[in-house]
């Protein structure tokens, strides 16, 4: 269920990192505008740790409904 928004979180982070990688190889620093560095190892964290967020919210509210709904009612053998 909430896969979908951590794929949108991750692809936005890509996105937001791409472009401060291109401002990094565009010499940004000359102008003085403070652009932070992110690393691989932080990158992979980020993205690791927003998959394990929405898997595990994802499986708790499927667990949740799973009990609030009824189970349903087996179809009735057919009479021949």
């Amino acid at each position: 269920m909430y896969l979908s928004y951590g794929l949108a979180v991750i692809l936005g982070f890509i996105g937001v990192k791409l472009i401060i990688e291109a401002l990094h190889g565009s010499d940004v620093d000359r102008i003085s505008l403070p652009v932070p560095h992110i690393g691989i190892a932080l990158s992979l964290g980020i993205i690791v740790a927003v998959l394990a967020v929405t898997t595990v919210a994802s499986l708790l509210r499927s667990r949740a409904t799973a009990r609030t709904e009824p189970a349903p009612e087996p179809e009735p053998a057919p009479v021949t």
